[in-house]
């Protein structure tokens, strides 16, 4: 499940709650088919690789240059998954960062995005 890093610089790993109430507007704002918004599940991700581009970076600010993301599974409210996120390039002002959601039970991924992020001069 989690991929080698190809820098020294660590990566970030957290386990999420993803409640019942981060469906798609049903009624009272759960998802009648159990699934959690797409928009929440990049937020997650764009949140994990900001801090790691932080942690690459940290007396300059970085902003996110180009963002993928690749939905691979519907993800279920009312469950638990890891979010991790790591260093994969480091090219001048420019690193490069993926990650994945994946199932904190059956450890299958879920989401899977490459981030690129760069420093202000």
């Amino acid at each position: 499940m989690t991929e080698p890093q190809s820098s020294k610089v660590p990566g970030v790993t957290t386990i999420q709650y993803l409640g019942p109430g981060l469906g798609f507007n049903g009624v009272d704002g759960r998802d009648p088919r159990g699934l959690v918004h797409t928009g929440v599940l990049s937020a997650l991700l764009d949140d994990v690789t900001a801090r790691v581009s932080l942690s690459n970076t940290p007396d300059k600010p970085a902003f996110t240059a180009n963002f993928k993301l690749e939905y691979l599974h519907p993800v279920a409210v009312d469950s638990f998954v890891v979010l991790d996120a790591w260093v994969t390039k480091v090219d001048g002002r420019k690193t490069f960062i993926a990650s994945y959601i994946a199932d904190a039970i059956t450890q299958q991924v879920l989401v899977k995005a490459e981030s690129l992020f760069v420093c202000a001069v």
